[in-house]
């Protein structure tokens, strides 16, 4: 009965197991599908910090032209307009990068799909495990039950037995204990 009841507290547990394996899968879905919304408004939002960068920019050249047209700027207020162009130039060079970046990881999650990515299938993968672990559990039980069963079955067959080769050796002692009296009575003829 120990192992039925073993069995069964496994198997319980398997079952909660998947319900929060479920519960993993359900939210890496809606967090995916969360992340492919940020990223879609990521993506657009890179086209309008590519736009500000390239106005920066033009204001950075504005800038550099009126500092070096300037008598009175000083060698210092020339670099430093100098260095907010190249500031600015390094500016587009990043949010070009971002954007490139962003649009390729939009394209192929909305090719691959939100069921593959990397949280969801490892979730998918999570579930299968605990579902695998609910089918052994289950047959743990069936197994432990069968056993409870056979030893419930075997049990009386085997004190029958017992109590059929206890009749047997009783049996035998009491022919013993009869041959050793004739014995007695035939030695007292003699």
């Amino acid at each position: 009965q120990r192992g039925v009841a073993a069995a069964q507290r496994s198997l319980s547990s398997s079952i909660k197991n998947v319900t929060r394996a479920q519960l993993d899968l359900n939210r890496a879905r809606a967090e995916a599908l969360e992340q492919l919304e940020d990223l879609r408004r990521q993506t657009s939002r890179n086209g309008l910090d590519e736009e500000r960068a390239r106005i920066n920019i033009e204001r950075a050249r504005q800038e550099l032209a009126l500092v070096n047209a300037d008598p009175d700027a000083s060698a210092l207020d020339r670099r430093e307009a100098l260095l907010d162009l190249k500031d600015a130039e390094l500016d587009l060079l990043d949010v070009q990068d971002r954007r490139a970046d962003d649009a390729a990881e939009l394209a192929k999650i909305e090719r691959e799909g939100l069921e593959n990515t990397d949280a969801v299938v490892d979730a998918k993968e999570r579930l299968a495990e605990a579902e695998q672990g609910v089918l052994d559990a289950q047959q743990a039980l069936a197994d432990a039950q069968q056993e409870l069963t056979d030893a419930q079955i075997e049990g009386p067959r085997q004190i029958r037995d017992a109590l059929r080769e206890l009749s047997d050796a009783q049996r035998d002692q009491a022919q013993a204990q009869v041959d050793s009296v004739q014995l007695v009575v035939d030695a007292q003829r003699d």
